[in-house]
């Protein structure tokens, strides 16, 4: 592919542009990630993985419900440094910038006689505030989505090559350790096999042939074995993952239990995931309830509450038989709806547009392209629907491939703003509306980007500093949210409400637990009555500095003399 334009007056960027958009995607993660108070809620159980893994225990670690390649990543680079929480920030930050990379090559391939578009679609990957979040955080969507975006772009690129096999086996690959992260990197075959299918019926060239595809099937496997092997190691069972919602993928039934140990853990592992078996049970309104922290991997809360007071994990058997296919089929129509407004929310208003723009401009020069883009891109909403039927929530996080796939035509956008030939004819007024419109776009992304986030937290992580202080370290503490037991250093049931005072109470005795930490709206709603009949006083409290912290009470049983 020449690296020039055949189009009068389309430049091919400088050299250092790259660099110079990649510098600034790394200055834009870091920024956002020391302007976040806490970790995702989530972070906590790939600490805990790390942690484990660490410590030779792989089995308990893979035994989690989450994928363990996080967690794995980050006790391989712990090697840099003994700070895990900021090793794991390092690992998602570099996942961010690695898929800006990809994005300036994404943007080549899509649109290859306009090479500013690669810068374009590159700048967009750096400074969308959606991206520059999940890579500015404890979660392994940074990483999923830079391994996910260089798999697309070798499988994108693979028709052009001299060994086209080999780059989709590279894709394969890359698919697979990204199933290690997160299971939507199976998405990947999607748009391959319409692809494919496309060149076969003549619509679109170059297309990938049967053998690339083989290819990337032959290096899916290779990516996937790892943590195939693992779970058959541990249950006997041939299955590509432990989650509930991908229990119909398993050649037999998965054990509902999940194996000793993974509840416990040793104080300087502080983190104790999922803690459903010291979870006061809930009646069923309560269990109805979505999970307390909604930044929360909705997947995983909802297999988790699903497992009731014992912490068995159910197994969907039968998912993929003909009578819930049917009946997913008729869930779906009225549910269709929520993948279009998760997908709108994270897109913003401001990628919507840019996306409006990239259309217009795609379909003058890339109309194949853009057809494509659409079928692979509804056809995966399409899925989601399917999924949203079937289990009943949809993440954000669930729809960020789409803004992956998306990112051409987005950067394609904004280059039709900033300069498309549109302009040669456009009256002058037009022309600086639509250039304040793109400064505008620019400045509010970027501001949302750096923005500080989770700010209400500031009482609470007052309370769990102090809580190092004043508990003994064999002690724990009742929470509602497990990132707590990492910033209190102190093991940690979790607290889901309404529940039965007596459980409660015969649970902190039982895992001695010396305190509840709990915010003012809960301690008014549910616990106040339990201060007022003398089963709790009022230890400390920490008021709000701001109008939007959320004050924070700290709570122990009366001292016995």
């Amino acid at each position: 592919m020449s690296a020039a334009s055949d189009r009068p007056g389309e430049h091919t960027p400088p050299r250092w542009l790259l660099p110079v958009v990649l510098l600034a995607a790394l200055v834009l993660r870091l920024i956002s990630w020391d302007q976040t108070l806490v970790m995702m809620n989530d972070g906590a159980d790939f600490l805990w993985q790390a942690e484990r893994i660490l410590d030779g225990d792989w089995q308990t670690a893979v035994a989690h419900h989450y994928h363990p390649g996080y967690g794995a990543v980050i006790a391989a680079a712990s090697v840099f440094s003994d700070d895990l929480l900021a090793v794991a920030a390092g690992v998602s930050i570099f996942g961010g910038v690695l898929m800006v990379l990809a994005a300036w090559g994404l943007g080549r391939l899509a649109f290859p006689r306009q090479p500013m578009v690669a810068a374009c679609t590159a700048m967009v990957a750096a400074g969308h505030n959606r991206f520059v979040h999940q890579a500015a955080d404890i979660h392994p969507e940074g990483l999923f989505l830079g391994l996910f975006a260089v798999a697309a772009w070798c499988a994108w690129r693979s028709p052009l090559a001299r060994r086209p096999a080999a780059w989709m086996f590279t894709a394969g690959v890359l698919t697979g350790f990204g199933f290690l992260l997160r299971q939507e990197a199976l998405i990947l075959g999607l748009p391959l096999v319409l692809w494919w299918v496309a060149g076969r019926l003549r619509l679109t060239a170059p297309s990938p042939s049967l053998r690339g595809l083989v290819g990337f099937g032959l290096g899916l496997l290779l990516g996937l074995a790892p943590y195939s092997m693992a779970i058959h190691e541990m249950t006997g069972v041939w299955a590509l993952s432990l989650k509930p919602s991908m229990a119909g993928f398993a050649l037999g039934d998965l054990p509902r239990q999940e194996p000793p140990g993974l509840r416990t853990s040793p104080h300087f592992m502080p983190v104790v995931p999922r803690l459903a078996v010291v979870t006061p049970p809930m009646d069923a309104d309560a269990r109805a309830e979505a999970d307390p922290d909604a930044e929360s991997d909705a997947d995983a809360d909802a297999e988790t509450d699903a497992g009731g007071e014992s912490g068995a994990v159910p197994v969907k058997r039968g998912a993929l038989g003909p009578q819930a296919v049917l009946l997913t089929i008729g869930d779906m129509l009225p549910r269709s709806w929520h993948p279009l407004e998760k997908t709108a929310r994270t897109l913003r208003i401001e990628g919507m547009i840019l996306l409006a723009f990239g259309i217009a401009a795609g379909l003058r020069r890339r109309r194949g392209m853009v057809l494509m883009t659409a079928a692979v891109v509804g056809t995966y909403l399409v899925l989601l629907a399917g999924h949203v039927a079937r289990h009943g929530f949809l993440s954000d996080r669930h729809v960020l491939i789409v803004l992956v796939l998306l990112l051409p035509l987005l950067g394609a956008g904004a280059h039709s703003m900033a300069c498309g030939e549109w302009r040669a004819h456009a009256g002058a007024l037009r022309r600086r509306g639509v250039t304040i419109l793109l400064a505008l776009i620019t400045v509010s992304l970027l501001l949302g980007s750096v923005w500080p986030r989770r700010t209400e937290s500031e009482p609470r992580l007052r309370a769990l500093e102090w809580v190092r202080s004043h508990v003994p370290e064999d002690e724990g503490i009742g929470v509602r949210r497990r990132r707590d037991s990492w910033y209190a250093d102190r093991h940690v049931i979790t607290l889901r409400f309404p529940c039965d005072k007596q459980t409660l109470l015969t649970m902190m005795d039982t895992h001695r637990i010396a305190c509840l930490i709990v915010d003012l709206e809960h301690y008014e709603e549910h616990l106040a009555p339990w201060v007022d009949d003398g089963t709790f006083v009022w230890w400390e409290h920490f008021e709000a500095r701001r109008e939007a912290d959320d004050p924070v009470i700290v709570l122990r049983r009366p001292r016995r003399l």
